[in-house]
């Protein structure tokens, strides 16, 4: 980590790069060596590290803990040299992945990141990739507000891109079709628009995308990120797709998991953290093997997420071999914004 902070990435420090936010002229722009002593940007990559700060981004904080999955992939993402870091991405306006060139100083007060914080192993890849993102878009005010699948698509390089939305429950989902042509995802996007999807082939549909190992997040129902619905889902808010279980330990049910990109903060209704569910169906328990603890992560059936969430956001294209939590047998079924 010695001399990364000195190198000029010609963002740090910036006026422009904290302007527009709740961090202009607050924030201390510091190092990540000197906050985060002992700090690797690789340790253990795991998609329950991720916890988005203070900036609207949960878009692509869900989008970076869907990629986390998959390591190799996020480890593919940043290059160490000598006195700097190299983010590669994929540039909407260029067609082609371009090297975006970064020290390791982020906006700061009190001695602690103010945006994604470093994993709980001290590792600060989040921290670069999200800076990388702020540099090449333009700001990190062009960080609040936005889709998950512009992430996938410049941590991907891929523009096999799909959002699956619908404006009440119980209606088809329609999926649409995004064209960016720009870095900043607030300008160059045109919409074209695909099928529709009853409850039924929805779910098949992610069935399909799961078990293509294809990246998934989903937007909650409209409203404010300081609201929640009566059982507990963030309103207007960005989560992961981390699993879709279909008839799990040889029964009926249909299961997805997501997770809250703030690391907390959960559903409470069926087959949440801690629910009578589990108990009562210790196939389901075995076959998926839930982790009661406030990490942002939880089941739900898939008719509550119907009514819980509005939107589906999908890349297509392999990942690569996801990595199972420690312990998890293979999957059950053998196989952001609006």
């Amino acid at each position: 980590m010695s001399g990364m902070g000195d190198y000029d990435d010609e963002f740090a420090d910036t006026y422009g790069a904290l302007e527009g936010t709740n961090m202009e002229g607050q924030a201390e722009w510091m190092s990540l060596g000197d906050m985060v002593p002992g700090c690797q940007v690789f340790e253990n990559v795991d998609p329950q590290d991720l916890q988005q700060g203070q900036i609207g981004d949960c878009w692509l904080i869900s989008a970076m803990a869907s990629l986390a999955e998959y390591p190799q992939v996020v480890h593919g993402l940043i290059r160490e040299e000598d006195d700097h870091y190299v983010v590669n991405l994929y540039s909407y306006a260029e067609g082609q992945f371009v090297p975006v060139e970064i020290n390791d100083k982020v906006p700061s007060q009190g001695g602690k990141p103010v945006y994604v914080s470093p994993t709980r192993e001290n590792e600060i890849w989040p921290c670069l990739i999200e800076k990388a993102f702020a540099k090449i878009g333009g700001g990190y005010k062009n960080l609040k507000g936005g889709w998950p699948h512009f992430a996938f698509g410049m941590m991907k390089g891929t523009t096999d891109l799909f959002l699956y939305t619908r404006a009440q429950p119980g209606e088809p989902y329609v999926c649409m079709i995004p064209t960016f042509s720009e870095d900043n995802l607030k300008n160059g996007v045109e919409w074209s628009m695909g099928d529709q999807y009853d409850s039924d082939s929805m779910w098949e549909e992610l069935l399909s995308c799961n078990a293509s190992q294809f990246l998934m997040a989903a937007g909650s129902n409209a409203g404010s990120d300081t609201d929640t619905s009566g059982q507990g889902v963030v309103q207007g808010h960005a989560y992961t797709i981390l699993d879709v279980a279909d008839c799990p330990g040889g029964t009926d049910f249909k299961l997805i998991q997501v997770r809250n990109p703030w690391g907390q903060g959960e559903w409470l209704g069926a087959w949440s953290d801690g629910s009578a569910e589990w108990d009562q169906y210790p196939d389901v328990t075995d076959a998926l093997h839930p982790e009661e603890k406030e990490d942002g992560a939880f089941w739900m059936p898939w008719e509550d997420f119907g009514q819980q969430y509005s939107a589906i956001y999908v890349a297509k294209g392999e990942s690569g071999k996801r990595v199972a939590p420690a312990g998890a047998p293979p999957p059950a079924c053998g196989c952001v914004l609006q």
